[in-house]
Order: structure tokens, then sequence, then C-alpha cells
């Protein structure tokens, strides 16, 4: 049995050879199918003919012995009728019909690979197609060796359109070992081959085209740049930053210059302080190198942007501002005795007049700072009237300056009432003290 099984291959081989040729359409597929295996069937059949063994051939128990699985499979279509089919199948087997002293168990999974050839008898574009198959494979049963199988059969293909296939086909497994398993395979699934991406080209009725790898239109042999798409005025190199200088060539490809500068932008300074843009901190101010290209303005060390009083020189623990001097300092204090008012009143008495003006000499020469004035009274009468007083004194003041010509902005003012006294107001000397205007000088 073993040398027909080997001979029909053979055959069916050899005749199929003369019809291979490259098919043109699309080749690869995949096919998916579910499998229903029979290992009784085959024995049964034995049965009748040696009228040997006493296996059960009744029909329904035969179909009862089918088991199921499936397959994935790889097909490469070679011609319009003849095919290869590579699948691999997985499933169960059940040998009930077999006698009880097997050395292996009745019940198990088997795996197998296969390589078939898959012969059309008619035109691959009819709906119905039968066919017939042969070829060998392997098959693993109960854990054991692969054991080699031959293979023949047949089946039906139903033509759905160009990449979609249903099968039907079944397939007798003669086994080569001694104990002899053949067995029956029935498969029914689908086929999908995939889109060819490629078509044939007939080079007879083309033109041939000069080689142009990077595809910018300037031929290899002529293509300074041959791998990197260019332009042909640079013969054939790119030009990144559209300066006319080729890349190759430009010192700064990535940033358009002249000819002059190797492909690099002119230096530019527009500040004109000698420290170009690129590292100037202050590109449109004219600034010194020590501050990065930003201004000092006041030459005080302390460039302008860190300080307070830029066109006044100053010192770095005032901010760049210059300091109050000593006797301007008296000034200050010496007003917080000297203004005086009408009792009970805001009205400011003439012989302060002096000591105010001196205040407003100092903010002439101290541009930067601002001023607080703050009014004070003693705990005589009510506290709400103090508290009202002593707002109407500072803000007498205030006035008096901004008539003088101190700018509002720079000024604020602020009455405390009798809240904080700087001496006792239970004697006479204490709370002339405490009726008082401060003048505070700061920085903003």
């Amino acid at each position: 049995m073993r040398r027909l099984v080997v001979l029909f291959v053979l055959i069916f081989i050899g005749y199929s050879m003369p019809l291979v040729a490259q098919y043109d359409g699309a080749p690869n597929g995949l096919s998916i199918k579910v499998l229903a295996s029979d290992y009784y069937s085959p024995a049964v059949w034995s049965d009748k003919i040696t009228g040997l063994g006493s296996f059960n051939d009744d029909a329904s128990e035969a179909i009862d012995q089918i088991r199921l699985g499936m397959e994935v499979g790889y097909t490469r279509y070679l011609t319009n009728k003849l095919n290869l089919q590579i699948p691999v199948r997985i499933g169960t087997v059940d040998y009930l019909g077999l006698p009880e002293n097997l050395p292996f168990n009745r019940k198990s999974f088997f795996a197998s690979i296969d390589v078939l050839a898959q012969l059309k008898l008619l035109d691959s574009n009819k709906f119905i197609n039968p066919y017939l198959v042969a070829g060998v494979g392997g098959t693993s049963v109960f854990n054991n060796d692969i054991t080699a199988q031959g293979l023949y059969g047949g089946g039906f293909e139903f033509r759905v359109n160009d990449h979609f296939f249903v099968q039907l086909q079944s397939e007798m497994r003669h086994q080569f070992s001694e104990d002899k398993n053949n067995h029956l395979h029935h498969t029914l699934g689908c086929v999908f081959l995939f889109k060819s991406k490629t078509q044939p080209i007939n080079t007879d009725k083309m033109d041939v085209k000069p080689v142009d790898t990077d595809g910018d239109g300037v031929a290899d042999k002529d293509d300074a740049c041959p791998n990197i798409a260019g332009e042909a005025a640079l013969g054939g190199c790119p030009d990144t930053d559209g300066d006319g200088i080729a890349d190759k060539d430009d010192s700064c490809p990535s940033e358009a210059g002249t000819v002059a500068n190797n492909g690099c932008p002119e230096i530019k300074d527009t500040d004109g302080d000698g420290i170009v843009d690129e590292n100037d901190k202050c590109p449109n101010i004219k600034g010194i190198a020590m501050f990065g290209g930003c201004p000092d303005t006041d030459n005080d060390g302390i460039e302008d942007a860190r300080d307070k009083c830029p066109t006044i020189a100053g010192i770095v623990s005032n901010s760049g501002c210059p300091e109050i001097k000593k006797e301007d300092k008296e000034i200050l204090v010496e007003a917080m005795e000297a203004v005086e008012f009408e009792t009970g009143k805001d009205v400011i008495r003439s012989v302060s007049y002096p000591i105010l003006n001196k205040i407003v000499d100092i903010m002439a020469r101290y541009p930067d700072y601002s001023l607080r004035i703050g009014g004070h009274t003693d705990s005589v009468g009510a506290s709400d009237s103090n508290q009202k007083l002593s707002e109407q004194r500072a803000k007498a003041c205030y006035n008096y300056m901004v008539n003088k010509g101190v700018k509002a902005a720079r000024m604020t003012y602020i009455g405390y009432g009798e809240k904080k006294p700087i001496a006792d107001n239970k004697y006479k000397e204490g709370r002339q003290k405490n009726r008082r205007v401060e003048f505070d000088l700061y920085l903003k």
C-alpha cells in the first residue's frame, strides 16, 4: 500500500510540473478552515474488505467518532490551475472503536503539517472548480514522535471573487509507520489572497531612462549628490536655507547667508555697542560688555534692569539709588517738631513754611524717592476727632508740597490719630511731642 501511495503522489507531481509558471495575479494567500478528523471509518472499511477484526461498522457510530479541529495554512498560486498548500492542523482523536489493549491513550490531541499540490480541473474563473490534491505530511499523535504520511484526495473550490474562495476538501492520510493508523481529514473554510503590490513591467515597450536614485530630476551620472534630492542649478545638491549655496559648500546650511561669509549670515550689531546681536542681551539698546550688552545709564556699576534709580548714580546696598545724606535726614527729623498748626485745626502756621520748603528741595534732589506723610495727635479729646484731625494735618502738608511743584504721584499721606505716641501723654511736654507730622523718604 505504501508503494501505491508514493507512486500516486509522484505521478501527480510529475503531471503538474509542466504547468508551473509565475502567477501574475495575487499569488500569496491565507487559509482558515474547520477540520473534521476520522480515525474510525478507514478501520471499518478495512474490516469489511478483509473480514478481520471485530470493529463495529454501524454508520451512526462512525459519525460519532468524527472529531473537530482547525487548520491555518499558507497558499501559493503558482498558475491558474496549480497551487501549493502548506496547512498546519490541530485537533482531537478518539479511538472508541479500537480494541481496549492499545499501547496508547484512546483519546488525545494531534498536530500535523503538510505540503500539498492542488491541481484544479477547470479554469480558475469558474464559480465551482473541482480539484485533486496529493502530497506528504507529518503528524504527532498522543505525544509520540512525528510519523510520516502520504496524502491524496480532492475537493471543490467556490470562487467568490479574485481574492476570496471557499474550499471543501477530503483526503486520505496513509501512515507509513507499523501501527497503520490510516485516517481521513475533511476541511471546510476560506482562502484569502493578498493583493499584489507590484505588477509585471514590460520593458520591451518602455524607453530606458537614466538612473536617478534621489528622484530630483538630475541623472546620477550628472548628480554631485546622487543620494540626496537637490536642485539642478546646484548640480543636484540641496540648499536647505535657500541662500543659493549648496549645503555641502555652506558653513551654515540651515541659516541663510552670503557667499563672502561662506554661507553664514553677516554679523549684526543693531545697537552699535560692539556686541553682536547673537550675544547681546539687549540688542536694541546700546550697552556695555560687562552687562552682556545691556546699559548702565548712570554709570554706577549697576545695570539699569536692576537699578531702581537708573538715571542717578547710587550704591549697590541701596538698589542703585543714592544714599540720603546725613544733613537731609536731619531736616526730615527737624520737620517732625518744626511744623506747627493752628490749635485744633489743620491750618499750617507760616513759621512752618521754611522747613517744608527744605523738604521740597530734598524731593528735587532725590527724584526716584517717594515721600510718606503721617499725621499724629496727643490723647486729649475724642479719639475719632483726633484721628480725623491727624489725617487733615497730613493732607495739609501734602497739598502744600503739591503746590510747590512736587508730583502728587510721589507722595502719600495718612493719619494715625493718637495710636502711635512717642512720649507720655500725661505731661505737657509729652503731649507736645506727640502732636507731630512725620516725613518718611523711601524707595518703591
